[in-house]
């Protein structure tokens, strides 16, 4: 995450939006708002993420209906941002959920995506067109070499800028294997921890 960060300039006083506020997600919320964004705008489709996204940095949050194609993310951004929608936007889903439509339509004219979700290997329903049309800067994430940022990262832990156990949202025993996994399985949280 912090390599990707790399690839975009200087998020002083900007409007960001992030999509996905997992634990990728909120880690992005946390060094966006500690880089000096204006505004850092987490969205998703489950409650329970949104409820901790103000703790990890987000100004504001966006609980979207999975059915609803991002129209209501859509509304509530402008509204935000008084009609200019966000400088940057950072998709943090990926997977087979992946919200690029979504992040090429909350960026403004001349914004920048940066997509750190790695996508499925054919993204059917790709509308690229608004993205030519907004003339934006596309941004993916994935570095040559990662040594000098997990240097980075282990160093903001030892400091105490960044708290990874605040991730954690669900802790098993080793003897409740299958509801650990289950939690894991079903998104229940952020992150599930195995004791043994």
């Amino acid at each position: 995450m912090l390599s990707a960060l790399t690839a975009v300039p200087n998020v002083v006083g900007l409007d960001v939006a992030v999509i996905g506020q997992g634990p990728i997600g909120q880690l992005f919320n946390t060094c966006l708002a500690g880089a000096g964004a204006a505004r850092v705008i987490g969205i998703d489709v489950r409650d329970a993420r949104i409820a901790r996204s103000c703790e990890f940095g987000a100004t504001d949050t966006i609980l979207v209906s999975p059915d609803d194609e991002g129209a209501g993310a859509l509304e509530r951004v402008r509204e935000i941002t008084g009609g200019a929608m966000a400088d940057l936007v950072v998709e943090a889903v990926g997977h087979k959920e992946q919200q690029f439509n979504l992040a090429i339509a909350l960026a403004r004219d001349q914004g920048r995506v940066l997509y750190f979700g790695i996508p499925p290997n054919r993204l059917d329903g790709l509308a690229f067109e608004p993205a030519v049309r907004k003339s934006l800067t596309i941004h993916t994430s994935v570095p040559g070499d990662l040594r000098p940022f997990v240097t980075i990262a282990m160093r903001a832990i030892r400091q105490g800028r960044i708290d990874p156990l605040r991730l954690i949202t669900h802790r098993f025993d080793f003897a409740d294997l299958q509801r650990a996994f289950e939690a894991y399985r079903d998104r229940l949280g952020m992150k599930v921890l195995l004791d043994f």
